[in-house]
């Protein structure tokens, strides 16, 4: 999944020997931690950090002897990361603005802990299977009291004469009443502080037992 940073991360856990972890298309800023567990299995966790690469698909690939073939997993690289405390109000664009000029404005939602929805606006008319939070104003997409599975990925494709223009956005919605727990990989953050974004839950690859 996507991590704190807008990166795609994927991890396996549970594995002896350690699983090995490879991204398509393949990147020299990808970062490899390996960690023995308690109960000698071992946690694999890749980063994927290539810049200039927003809004394009990446897949994550996990092989391991407990595997008959590979793992693959696709991850979309959002164009824009914006983070919203619980209970406010989350605005998200648009990266193509044709003015009045368009045909349809699509806000496809993908959460990571509800059913995917959408939102469709043509002819003055909206579409839509999202809940009544989410408005829809022409290349803006406003979410009220924003709650913590509206965490996801937001794509919005935008139809005109000359095209279809998509554009893809992260929302994360942090709780700030949440306790700050650090870990080697994670280093504690005020959840309060500007800096903060609350790690997603990345891709996991469990071992068959």
């Amino acid at each position: 999944m996507i991590n704190r940073d807008g990166s795609p991360e994927c991890r396996a856990v549970g594995g002896n020997p350690a699983a090995d972890i490879s991204w398509i298309p393949e990147s020299d800023n990808v970062t490899t931690r390996r960690g023995m567990e308690s109960d000698n299995t071992w946690t694999v966790i890749s980063t994927y950090s290539e810049h200039g690469i927003s809004g394009r698909e990446v897949k994550c690939k996990v092989s391991h002897p407990a595997f008959t073939h590979p793992q693959i997993m696709s991850v979309l690289i959002p164009d824009v990361v914006v983070s919203v405390v619980a209970g406010s109000i989350g605005i998200l664009h648009c990266a193509h603005d044709p003015g009045d000029t368009f045909i349809m404005i699509t806000w496809r939602i993908h959460p990571l802990y509800k059913d995917p929805c959408y939102m469709s606006l043509l002819d003055s008319h909206t579409l839509k299977t999202c809940t009544e939070r989410a408005i829809q104003d022409k290349m803006s997409l406003r979410i009220l009291n924003t709650e913590i599975t509206d965490t996801g990925i937001y794509t919005c494709e935008v139809v005109t004469d000359e095209g279809k223009f998509p554009s893809s956005v992260l929302l994360q919605v942090i709780d700030p009443s949440s306790s700050c727990t650090q870990t080697p990989s994670l280093p504690c953050i005020d959840p309060l502080s500007p800096l903060y974004r609350p790690p997603l839950s990345p891709l996991k690859i469990p071992f068959p037992v």
